[in-house]
């Protein structure tokens, strides 16, 4: 299966025709996608690419792929700062190290833990009010207080809320997490998970 405007090798010189004639000296069949669009934008893993990693624009993307953009991952140990301010964060460390990464920022999604789907919001960063400097990937389950460590889940993005940035102390970044929470628990409300055929 390939797209429509599929190319490889060497200065990009392979072709469809390509795929086709090797098909016939090796005995397989080349099946070609036609170009799709989506509200008449041409659905493209480059467009994918971008909406994620230059915009943080997971609807869009959700709009290509036709679901959730989803990552998959394993719960570690973090600094624990999340739990002083009222908000336990579940780090996550991504389990594909080629996997696309969203824009850094906060998002409304769903993430999943032993098959059920929990509404949370995910910060991707580097956590500017306590001086971080690695990218961490931090997700707070609403109304949750298991212990999941070391416990594979799944993150479906669904809306960005807002970009990350540096707040002058504790109480103000609390503050904005109270503004979060609702504002993803509001736009969580309408928007289910998507339970079925999920892979990586």
């Amino acid at each position: 299966m390939i797209g429509y405007d599929h190319q490889f090798g060497k200065d990009r010189q392979g072709s469809i025709d390509t795929v086709r004639r090797l098909g016939e000296e090796l005995d397989f069949e080349a099946h070609v996608v036609s170009r799709q669009e989506v509200e008449n934008k041409t659905v493209s893993s480059t467009s994918i690419r971008k909406a994620l990693q230059e915009k943080g624009d997971v609807q869009q993307a959700a709009k290509f792929l036709g679901r959730y953009y989803l990552l998959n991952g394993t719960v570690v140990h973090g600094d624990k700062r999340g739990k002083k301010l009222g908000y336990p964060t579940a780090n996550i460390q991504i389990d594909q190290s080629k996997k696309i990464i969203p824009k850094i920022g906060v998002y409304a999604v769903w993430t999943r833990v032993d098959g059920d789907y929990h509404p949370a919001m995910m910060n991707i960063g580097r956590r500017p009010t306590f001086s971080g400097e690695e990218l961490t990937m931090e997700t707070h389950i609403f109304s949750f207080d298991e212990d999941i460590y070391g416990k594979d889940v799944q993150i479906q993005f669904v809306e960005r809320l807002r970009d990350e940035q540096p707040f002058d102390g504790i109480e103000e970044l609390k503050k904005q997490l109270d503004k979060d929470k609702i504002a993803a628990e509001k736009i969580l409300k309408s928007k289910r998970p998507n339970v079925a055929k999920q892979t990586n």
